[in-house]
């Protein structure tokens, strides 16, 4: 037989250290459910914050219960024109599909060019290694 203690708040615990268990569920605590935003939800929201200064939507976010990165998810939706059909999108879907695939161009183009600036960079050091001389320096 195996002792235990049964605490004031229905939790028990046996004389081994067991774990707690309750008794009985307590009626106050409620399973974790997600929440689901409605996109006229959303759009409120982001009106909101947008006419607030940063530490003004924080207080915002608090109130309302969401999280800041939540906020900036809903504004690259909104931005993405995916947010939902209440607000109109600002550009022709032809449009908007071009400045996508703009941006993911600027985006490669900026990846490449930091790669040729560190190529750049190591090859400078190499120079200066091994005494070479380049431009600007005098040859010996």
């Amino acid at each position: 037989m195996e002792d235990h203690v049964t605490y004031s708040n229905g939790l028990t615990q046996t004389a081994t250290g067991g774990p707690q268990t309750p008794d009985s569920p307590d009626p106050e605590v409620r399973k974790n459910t997600r929440r689901r935003y409605t996109p006229k939800f959303k759009l409120r929201i982001l009106k909101q914050a947008d006419a607030m200064e940063p530490g003004e939507a924080a207080a915002l976010f608090r109130k309302e219960g969401i999280y800041a990165s939540m906020v900036r998810r809903w504004r690259d939706e909104r931005l993405n024109g995916s947010l939902g059909s209440l607000e109109a999108p600002t550009e022709e879907p032809e449009v908007r599909k071009e400045t996508l695939a703009l941006q993911r161009r600027v985006s490669q183009l900026e990846k490449k060019l930091e790669k040729a600036d560190t190529i750049l960079e190591v090859q400078k050091k190499l120079l200066l290694l091994f005494d070479w001389p380049g431009e600007g320096t005098p040859s010996r």
